[in-house]
């Protein structure tokens, strides 16, 4: 009986047995422009956006973050109405959504917490419907049992591919980990990403994947990471904290896992 070899052999014969045809070379045969949007109306455009329908961020910049308000603030132009906000949290930099909320752009929120005078407003009844309070864990939870369903994520982060491949921590204004931004890639119906720059096929190691992605803009900022270290983030001198800080410390380094490429993403606390 003929080998598997032979078998292949025989029917290509002008060729070598096995063919290495890299994914980079497979790529680069196809349109590799098909994610890319010259402008962020033409990714709300192309995403299907409709009155009514879930958008959903991540806070990986925290007080730094510019994507949210950006975002939000195109589409109340665009004349988008009844729109649930799903944010892994809100921060005292997203007071425009007070505005958006009065207009009618957004009637309903999913997010970790509030803050600043989005928080003072919304506690004094500025929204109809009671925001939708839950931990990081829960807000996972939440979309991988469909109860909170994502219909358009848009994603910032400081560099990817023009396929969409992408990480926090390379590119100008780096954030860290994206593990706040992994479900709504993995779940969202449509992943816009919103990239300062763009860099060589394929970027790797990948926090957001390729075939998570559906449309890519490149903007001026997603945020600024030296807004990150502050509020909940703060550096403290707090003996007590401090303490608890070196302790875990120590349990990291005994763990087994601290070595190079190490990857960590912590929360903010919950000692003041």
């Amino acid at each position: 009986m003929p080998t598997r070899e032979q078998r292949i052999e025989k029917y290509h014969a002008d060729r070598s047995v096995y063919q290495a045809v890299p994914k980079s070379e497979s790529l680069s045969r196809t349109a590799k422009d098909r994610k890319l949007c010259t402008s962020l109306e033409e990714a709300i455009k192309r995403s299907g956006l409709k009155d009514g329908m879930t958008v959903s961020f991540h806070h990986a910049f925290r007080g730094g973050d510019f994507v949210v308000n950006m975002v939000m603030n195109k589409i109340a132009e665009m004349g988008f109405k009844n729109l649930t906000l799903a944010s892994s949290s809100l921060i005292d930099s997203h007071f425009p959504i007070v505005e958006h909320i009065k207009n009618g752009v957004v009637t309903k929120i999913y997010s970790s917490g509030l803050r600043g005078e989005l928080a003072e407003q919304i506690s004094r009844g500025l929204l109809n419907e009671p925001v939708n309070i839950h931990s990081h864990g829960g807000r996972v939870h939440l979309v991988k049992s469909g109860e909170l369903k994502i219909d358009v994520a848009f994603l910032g982060v400081p560099c990817c591919d023009t396929f969409g491949n992408a990480n926090g921590f390379t590119g100008k204004s780096k954030c860290g980990s994206l593990g706040y931004a992994r479900v709504d890639a993995e779940y969202a119906d449509k992943v816009v990403l919103l990239t300062e720059e763009f860099v060589e096929y394929p970027h790797h190691p990948m926090s957001i994947a390729q075939d998570q992605v559906d449309l890519i803009v490149q903007v001026e900022a997603v945020g600024d990471p030296k807004k990150i270290g502050g509020g909940a983030t703060r550096m403290t001198t707090n003996p007590r904290e401090l303490l608890i800080a070196r302790k875990c410390a120590e349990v990291i380094f005994a763990s087994g896992y601290f070595k190079d490429g190490f990857s960590l993403q912590t929360g903010s606390g919950g000692l003041h």
